[in-house]
């Protein structure tokens, strides 16, 4: 009796090995190629430009600080012209980042956004921090290649 499922066994996994030997393969070549994400892909938070001015939409009303649970957003204002509040330096330690959105829901003139970038790896975590420039322009990606 164990000879018959010991065998019937045997050739399955056979069975198996042939069928998986000649279908093509679904792995990507990872530096060469790269996956495209989902239009709904949740990566590096990216501050917005005004499209008019060319200047931050940023407020300074730190709704996005304080609906981060991770504490990662980090925002500094002064006082400008007009008593106005201008904002100084806005850093997100990405290292804390969940990558949630919920500053993004929160914030009330669409500044903040979560962008397509997924590739954040970092030999230091002091490269982590974005500051506002960093930001607005979007993270340095780098390419590693053979």
């Amino acid at each position: 009796m164990f000879l018959v499922t010991d065998t019937y066994h045997f050739c399955r996994g056979l069975a198996q090995i042939f069928y998986h030997l000649f279908t093509p393969s679904v792995t990507l070549q990872y530096p060469a190629k790269r996956w495209e994400m989902p239009e709904r892909w949740r990566g590096v938070v990216r501050l917005v430009l005004d499209e008019k001015t060319g200047k931050g939409k940023c407020v300074g009303c730190y709704l996005c600080a304080r609906m981060c649970p991770a504490q990662a957003i980090e925002i500094n204002t002064i006082e400008g012209p007009d008593h106005e509040k201008q904002v100084e330096s806005f850093e997100v330690d990405i290292s804390r980042c969940i990558f949630c959105g919920l500053c993004t829901e929160a914030c009330p003139k669409g500044a903040i956004t979560l962008s397509r970038d997924y590739e954040l790896a970092v030999y230091d975590r002091s490269g982590m921090v974005y500051e506002q420039e960093v930001l607005q322009q979007g993270p340095v990606i780098k390419r590693y290649t053979k």
